[in-house]
């Protein structure tokens, strides 16, 4: 079952239209929420559009840092990634998954690529069950694209020595950014993945 991540405004409706447009069999709708109280809330909401559109439609929570909270809900807790904050998210086993790790706007060095990961950080993502992600919105968004997808491949080729679970989604923050999982997965192959790594990260 292919599931698209996005970060919808009041618009989840707009998000479930084109998903199954393009062919999505469910989605993972992602928000900042810093209480018990909204996340129940939410979920309710998302329950009864799921039933009201036939469609899956899963609780995702962005957090900023780790939090007794995040331990005691069953959703998916997801974190964007910048160069100052990896390896404490990659340290905690509150959080699922981690995106965005190439991130970073220094120019890489003639000799190395600051793909937000190494061997020490790959190494903790494992021991914690901490998924990393690949925001397609991030490539459409991005100044030097070509910089950036490098730093994907690197990244690809280090989830695949350490055995780490990937994921690849749109991450849209307007259904603009959405695109078909065929289309993702065939980037997802140009950038390294191989067919069969592709279709789990979907």
């Amino acid at each position: 079952m292919y599931t698209d991540l996005c970060f919808p405004e009041n618009n989840e409706e707009e998000y479930i239209a084109l998903a199954k447009t393009l062919g999505w069999h469910s989605l993972c709708c992602a928000y900042s929420m810093k209480t018990k109280q909204a996340i129940q809330t939410r979920q309710a909401q998302l329950t009864a559009l799921a039933q009201k559109k036939k469609i899956p439609l899963f609780l995702g929570i962005v957090a900023d840092k780790p939090s007794h909270l995040l331990h005691e809900q069953s959703c998916l807790v997801i974190s964007r990634s910048s160069p100052a904050t990896a390896r404490t998210l990659l340290e905690t086993s509150a959080l699922d998954l981690v995106y965005d790790l190439e991130n970073d706007s220094k120019k890489d060095p003639l000799h190395f690529r600051r793909s937000g990961l190494n061997q020490v950080l790959c190494a903790l993502a494992r021991k914690n069950n901490i998924a990393v992600g690949f925001a397609f919105s991030s490539l459409l968004s991005t100044e030097n694209r070509p910089e950036r997808m490098g730093r994907i491949m690197q990244n690809i080729r280090l989830g695949r020595k350490f055995k780490l679970y990937m994921v690849v989604a749109s991450f849209a923050r307007k259904p603009s950014e959405m695109r078909a999982p065929r289309d993702l997965m065939s980037l997802a192959v140009s950038l390294g993945m191989r067919l069969p790594e592709a279709h789990l990260a979907l």
